[in-house]
């Protein structure tokens, strides 16, 4: 039996988050990997490809950020999965740690340091919505800077410290960018649709951002004229810009349908400098190095776990810095292909599909269905659908309406209709299986997790003659008690694309998208699996449908991993959950 029938193996393949760090001096990366089962911080010098661990803690860590001085390493650490951030710091000469700030509140990981290195820019929900504070170092004590309607994701000082930009969720599924002076006052909007991920130029003159057009495009403003130059504006989605050091080139991330690469362009002439892929695959960031000499950036693809690469422009190669086991190397990966599908009402839906070997009008198949929902199934790391597809299931993964990547018109076309079309869009993914005789009816199980969770409930409710099995990780069922109890950027959302469950109209929405009013409908058995301390979608919704579902005589099983919030970030449940859904699934469609 070769590895990759092994879901314990494909588990512990060890990964990097893409939320890496350059040091002022260009030399060094600061990254988050979980080499030990955990996700820790690692220090990786980039002339003599040493990697040192900065971290060792049971609970793991997330997003390291450089001090302005490069002496410092700033990272955040929530408690077992419930996104209330503690933030600290570790000295590198040292290796002494000490936390800045220990938070109750929910708010984002990411952070932002001020120039002079004696402040943060964080976001938190200490204020009752997620608002951008400063601060200080020394004192943990935190400053509200921002007042305003929207729910704030990311600030970022100008370099002479004066100005903050920052973006907010501001209407439908939009964001803003926003700039004001460093003492919050002087706030205003810039002139732009849903932008977003500002940042300074090096001499603070300009802020690069992305905003969705028809497509997704990279542009640089002016805060003096207001004027916009647009630096990528093709076909494709453009997004996650960058500066050079010396504020001459950009960077940008590109996707050709599905296909990453790092574009370098240099700004005065608009010569494309670079186009960087190792394969194809998927980046989800990328920075300048060595004073702009390189690019490192994160890829991964079907049989290339999320790892860090470099880019020399001297030498004009690829290479992988972060270490990636050898065994691996050699395994029989099923390369995953596009395809395309009309769904019930004519719109066409792009899907990701896994080919069995033993595809055929016999065999078994799975419909994945992703989370997000603004989010898309695309050609990376993904180990829950190659080991689908080596059990022997074709695996579909839709990029349903509401599905970044695909532009403007197409990710709001879940708006006041989430739970219904999307959910259309599955099935008709599952009924081109069928046209392909790629699957036998009874044969099909549905799984997902957060959105995707929910989606599978919805699937096994409103069009329960399809399966013969579904496994739901992480979901929510009942959208009015999961409104009441959600956090506030998670209502603020759901208020701008569901509508407000006031509104006895609006209410009528939630109740008709809400698989629990729908169980007795569910023909197949169900699996759940949750996390106790998920402050996306509650244990207790979980807890709430494996009630009903019992009580009706569904076969039902539920597992609840009391460490873990929204996903399973210790190793040693993620290998069970992966190991249930897989003897799930092998019990019930063979």
């Amino acid at each position: 039996m070769h590895k990759l029938l092994d879901v314990e193996f494909l588990a512990r393949v060890p990964e990097v988050e893409p939320s890496f760090d350059v040091s002022p001096d260009g030399g060094c990366i600061v990254y988050t990997g979980n080499y030990t089962g955990r996700f820790e911080v690692y220090l990786l010098n980039l002339e003599q490809r040493a990697i040192r661990q900065l971290t060792n803690h049971a609970r793991g860590a997330t997003c390291p950020r450089f001090s302005p001085d490069g002496e410092y390493v700033l990272y955040a650490q929530d408690h077992d999965g419930d996104e209330c951030w503690d933030f600290h710091l570790v000295h590198l000469s040292s290796g002494r740690s000490r936390c800045v700030l220990e938070q109750s509140a929910a708010g984002y990981a990411s952070a932002s340091w001020s120039p002079d290195g004696r402040s943060l820019l964080i976001t938190t929900s200490r204020d009752g919505r997620f608002t951008l504070h400063r601060c200080d170092v020394e004192t943990g004590a935190l400053e509200l800077l921002t007042r305003h309607a929207f729910n704030d994701h990311h600030g970022v000082y100008s370099p002479d410290g004066r100005w903050i930009a920052f973006d907010a969720h501001t209407v439908g599924q939009d964001r803003g960018v926003f700039v004001m002076a460093s003492d919050s006052s002087a706030l205003r909007a810039l002139p732009l649709t849903d932008a977003a991920d500002p940042q300074w130029s090096p001499d603070g003159h300009h802020l690069l951002f992305h905003a969705m057009r028809e497509s997704e495009d990279v542009g640089l403003f002016d805060p003096v004229t207001g004027e916009v130059r647009w630096v990528a504006d093709g076909q494709w989605d453009e997004w996650g810009a960058a500066w050079s050091p010396d504020g001459k080139r950009v960077l940008y991330l590109k996707n050709e349908d599905g296909a990453h690469s790092v574009c370098v362009v240099h700004l005065a002439t608009g010569e494309l400098v670079a186009q960087i892929a190792p394969e194809d695959g998927v980046i989800e960031r990328a920075r300048f190095a060595r004073g702009g000499r390189s690019v490192v950036f994160e890829f991964s693809n079907h049989r290339t776990p999320n790892s860090l690469w470099e880019y020399c422009f001297d030498t004009r190669r690829c290479e992988q810095i972060t270490p990636v086991p050898a065994e691996i190397r050699d395994e029989p990966f099923i390369a995953p292909y596009y395809a395309r599908y009309e769904s019930a009402d004519g719109l066409t839906v792009p899907a990701i599909v896994y080919p069995s070997r033993k595809a055929g009008r016999d065999a078994g198949a799975i419909l994945l269905i992703h989370g997000g929902p603004t989010w898309a199934y695309h050609n990376f790391w993904h180990p829950a659908a190659q080991h689908f597809a080596q059990m022997g299931y074709t695996v579909i993964g839709p990029n349903y309406r509401g599905s970044t990547g695909y532009g403007r018109a197409y990710q709001n076309a879940n708006r006041y209709d989430i739970g219904r079309g999307d959910v259309l869009d599955c099935i008709a993914g599952v009924e081109w299986l069928l046209r392909e005789g790629m699957a036998s009816r009874d044969k099909l199980g549905v799984t997902g997790a957060s959105q995707g969770g929910y989606m599978t409930m919805m699937c096994l409710a409103k069009h329960p003659d399809y399966w013969a099995a579904g496994s739901s990780l992480i979901g929510f069922f009942n959208y009015l008690t999961e409104f009441q109890t959600e956090r506030d950027d998670l209502r603020y959302w759901d208020l701008q694309n569901m509508g407000d469950p006031s509104n006895p109209e609006d209410a009528e929405r939630y109740r008709d998208r809400s698989p629990i009013f729908f169980i007795d409908h569910v023909a197949a058995p169900v699996q759940l699996i949750a996390g106790r301390t998920d402050p996306r979608c509650p244990a207790a919704e979980t807890e709430q449908v494996h009630d009903a579902l019992r009580a009706r005589s569904i076969p039902v099983e539920m597992v609840i991993y009391e460490d873990e919030g929204h996903g399973f970030s210790k190793v040693e449940n993620r290998i069970d959950a992966y190991r249930r859904r897989a003897a799930f699934f092998a019990r019930h469609i063979g």
